[in-house]
């Protein structure tokens, strides 16, 4: 990359390398999963190793948007809720994790799954 700065008069070339450092997805832990009331009922389902800047969504099977987190720190807790704040029923939830650049010819890595709630 090249960069040229002008005021005035122009100011001499200066380079620099930039290295694109890609997501990793293939650390991202899901916990617990399932999540049972009977053995978890004060923890939150936690998805952790996020890239900075993930995004968690989470659907119903049938293609419901329940709920959208964004990853602080590398991590996310999702209270079972939806984002209404009603909690959810039992059942399989599945989520996408996306990170990068999601508008069009964007360049967002994904990774989807499923987490169960047994209440």
């Amino acid at each position: 990359m090249t960069v040229k700065a002008t005021q005035g008069a122009q100011s001499q070339s200066g380079n620099a390398t930039i290295t694109l450092v890609t997501a990793n997805l293939a650390n991202v832990k899901v916990y617990p999963n399932p999540w049972r009331k009977d053995k978890h009922a004060t923890k939150d389902v936690t998805f952790a190793n996020l890239p900075i800047g993930s995004t968690v969504k989470l659907f119903t099977v049938s293609g419901h948007q329940v709920k959208s987190l964004s990853e602080v720190n590398g991590t996310v807790s999702w209270n079972l809720t939806n984002d209404s704040g009603d909690k959810v029923a039992s059942g399989t939830y599945v989520y996408l994790i996306t990170v990068g650049d999601t508008g069009y010819g964007g360049n967002a890595q994904k990774l989807r799954g499923k987490v169960g709630i047994i209440k």
